[in-house]
């Protein structure tokens, strides 16, 4: 449906919903803007050594920027402020 309605990309603007970006993957043959992945790779092109994530519960505890930060080798501080 969306491909029909002239879209060329998918935007996923929620960081739960990311959860499912395998199973919507399988749904639509448009490309994906991961914004997890894309945020942390602009991080890591910065340079920036010590990443802090500022997050609900249950964005921590689902742990989708975890498993993106520990694939490129940074630090991440998950305490509760």
């Amino acid at each position: 449906a969306l491909e029909r309605a002239g879209a060329t990309h998918l935007a996923i603007p929620c960081n739960t919903a990311h959860c499912f970006l395998s199973e919507l993957a399988e749904w639509t043959n448009l490309p994906i803007l991961d914004m997890i992945d894309l945020t942390i790779r602009s991080v890591f092109d910065m340079q920036v050594s010590r990443i802090g994530l500022l997050a609900t519960d249950g964005t921590v505890k689902i742990g989708l920027y975890q498993k993106v930060i520990e694939q490129i080798s940074k630090e991440l501080n998950t305490r509760p402020i």
